[in-house]
């Protein structure tokens, strides 16, 4: 598959493929976090998902579609919330916040390789003409 059938196949199944790997890394992180020998693990989990789900709404920033620097902002806050709660719990399970961020990578870069078209974290995709720029 050459480089143009890469993007076309990003283009039509990122949303399913990204929503689907989001969602289980969510379930397996809280999973994770209530089974690791730990003290708290109620409160863990419960942070846990609180994290997950801050990366993942600032993941899902029109901004970073639209390559702005108000998206690149949120990305890099997303993946420093994400090393920062990685450092925090200190176990394997953890490595699961970066799910989100690999996907905002992604968003990124297909953004800045292909023209004429741009990919929405929420699915939508958009077409952009030559004619309306």
């Amino acid at each position: 598959m050459g480089a143009r059938g890469m993007q076309d196949w990003i283009f039509e199944y990122f949303f399913h493929v990204s929503s689907l790997t989001i969602l289980a890394g969510m379930l397996f992180l809280v999973l994770g976090m209530l089974l690791w020998p730990a003290s708290n693990r109620w409160k863990d989990a419960g942070l846990a998902l609180v994290i997950y789900i801050a990366i993942v709404a600032l993941g899902m920033s029109s901004n970073i579609k639209h390559i702005s620097p108000v998206g690149m902002a949120h990305a890099l806050i997303a993946c420093a919330i994400a090393w920062l709660a990685i450092r925090h719990y200190g176990n394997r399970v953890s490595y699961l916040f970066l799910v989100p961020c690999f996907f905002m990578v992604v968003v990124i870069v297909f953004n800045l390789s292909s023209e004429g078209r741009g990919l929405e974290l929420m699915g939508r995709w958009i077409q952009v003409s030559v004619a309306q720029a």
